[in-house]
C-alpha cells in the first residue's frame, strides 16, 4: 500500500506544477479513486452483523451494491439502495412492492454480507491508499490532470487526462500474444 502523500509528491512533481494545497490535492485524489474504482469495478466485501439501525453506514464510500446476502442466502425478497450522503437502506418485498426494513419489523437479520464497488475515502495526506499497485500511476494522471485544470492549463489536462485513460486500458486489458506454428504451405 502506498500512502496518500507519496501519490501526491509524484503528481506534483511535473516541473509546470507548484506546491498544491493539500484540501485541494486531497480533493482530486479522492475524485482519482471514485473514478478508478468505477471503471475497474474494485470489489470490496463488508460483513454487517447487529442490525439495529436502518439506513447502514458501511466503511467506504459506495458506488454500487453488486450483491447483497442476508443471514448466508442471496434471495430476492431483499434490496438494497446507496443514497447519496453513503447510506444504506434495506428494503424487504410485501406483496409484490418494497418497503424500508425497520429495525422494529419482527424480521431476524443476524448478519448481512455486502459486496459493493467503492473505495476508502482519504482524509489527509497520510492515510493509505488501498488500490492495486498497478492503478498507482493511473491515480497520479489523473490528479495532474486536475491540477493543470485548476490552473487554467487545460492542453496539460487533456494531455494527462490521456495518459491516465491509456494507462487505465492498458492495465486492466492486458494482450496476450498468441504464436502459431507455421502451416506446410507457409514461405517460412
Amino acid at each position: 500500500m502506498v500512502t496518500a502523500e507519496k501519490i501526491l509528491q509524484r503528481a506534483e512533481k511535473h516541473r509546470n506544477l507548484g506546491r498544491f494545497d493539500k484540501t485541494s490535492a486531497i480533493s482530486f485524489l479522492n475524485d482519482a479513486l471514485y473514478e478508478v474504482s468505477k471503471r475497474q469495478s474494485l470489489k470490496i466485501r463488508e460483513t454487517y452483523n447487529n442490525f439495529t439501525e436502518n439506513p447502514i453506514k458501511l466503511n467506504d464510500n459506495v458506488i454500487k451494491i453488486d450483491s447483497v446476502k442476508i443471514n448466508n442466502n442471496e434471495t430476492e425478497r431483499f434490496r438494497a439502495r446507496v443514497m447519496p450522503n453513503g447510506e444504506v437502506l434495506l428494503y424487504i418485498r410485501n406483496n409484490g412492492d418494497f418497503r424500508e426494513i425497520k429495525p422494529s419489523d419482527n424480521i431476524s437479520i443476524d448478519k448481512i454480507d455486502f459486496e459493493y464497488t467503492g473505495y476508502k475515502q482519504i482524509e489527509s495526506s497520510s492515510d493509505e491508499i488501498d488500490i492495486p499497485n498497478k492503478f498507482e500511476t493511473a491515480v497520479v494522471y489523473f490528479v495532474r490532470s486536475k491540477m493543470f485544470e485548476e490552473i487554467g492549463e487545460l492542453e496539460f489536462s487533456n494531455y494527462f487526462l490521456s495518459q491516465y485513460m491509456r494507462e487505465i486500458s492498458m492495465k486492466s486489458n492486458p494482450t496476450i500474444d498468441v504464436t502459431s506454428k507455421p502451416s506446410k504451405y507457409s514461405l517460412l
